[in-house]
C-alpha cells in the first residue's frame, strides 16, 4: 500500500519536474491557463434587445443569457476541460503533457485532446479524447449533423417521502428510485 504522503510527492516530482505548456498560450503552463477568473464567470451584464413596442414590461427586454453562450465558448470552455484532466492529479495521476487539436473535415468539426498520465504505481498512458468545437452562436457539428448547446437547469433538491413503514421514495431533480430498510431481527416482537 502506497502512503498518502509519497503519492503526493511522486505527483509533485513527476508534474513539477516538466511543467507542461498550455496548447492555447505557449507562454503559461497549464497551471496558470486553468484558472477561471471570477469576474468571467460571475459577470451578469444584462443585454438589452431593441424596443418592441407590444412589450409592456421593458424589464423583459433584458437578458444576461443573450452573451452567455459566446462568452463560455471563448473565455471559459478550454478551461473547464483542462481543470476536468487537471483533477486526476488529487487521486495521485500526474498529468505529464496536454495537448489540443483541432480536426475538421467534411462531417465533423472537433477538437482532439491528447493527456499523457503517469501514475504513482504502474506505468504511464495516454488518453485520447474529442470534444465538439463550438461556435459562438452555440451550435456545433458532429457526423454531419447540426447541433445547438442547451442551457439545463438542475436543482440540487433531495427528496425523501415515505410509502410504507419500510419504504421509501428518493427524489432529485435527475432521479427517481425507491429504497427499502431491511427488518431488524432484535425489534421484532413475537
Amino acid at each position: 500500500m502506497v502512503s498518502r504522503q509519497r503519492t503526493q510527492e511522486k505527483t509533485k516530482k513527476t508534474y513539477l519536474g516538466q511543467p507542461a505548456p498550455s496548447p492555447f498560450d505557449e507562454t503559461e503552463t497549464l497551471e496558470s491557463f486553468s484558472v477561471i477568473p471570477k469576474s468571467v464567470v460571475w459577470d451578469f451584464k444584462p443585454k438589452e434587445v431593441p424596443d418592441i413596442k407590444n412589450v409592456k414590461d421593458k424589464s423583459m427586454l433584458k437578458s444576461t443569457l443573450i452573451d452567455f453562450d459566446q462568452k463560455y465558448v471563448n473565455e471559459v470552455f478550454q478551461k473547464d476541460v483542462l481543470n476536468f484532466v487537471l483533477n486526476f492529479q488529487k487521486a495521485g495521476i500526474a498529468v505529464v503533457d496536454y495537448k489540443v487539436e483541432r480536426r475538421t473535415d467534411a462531417l465533423n468539426d472537433l477538437y482532439e485532446y491528447t493527456v499523457k498520465f503517469s501514475p504513482v504505481k504502474g506505468s504511464p498512458s495516454t488518453v485520447r479524447f474529442q470534444l465538439p468545437v463550438v461556435d459562438k452562436n452555440g451550435k456545433y457539428k458532429v457526423a454531419g449533423i447540426k447541433y445547438y448547446m442547451r442551457k439545463l437547469r438542475f436543482e440540487n433538491r433531495f427528496g425523501k417521502f415515505p410509502l410504507l413503514p419500510l419504504r421509501s421514495l428518493l427524489t432529485t431533480a435527475n432521479c427517481l428510485s425507491t429504497g427499502q430498510r431491511k427488518r431488524k431481527v432484535t425489534t421484532e416482537i413475537g
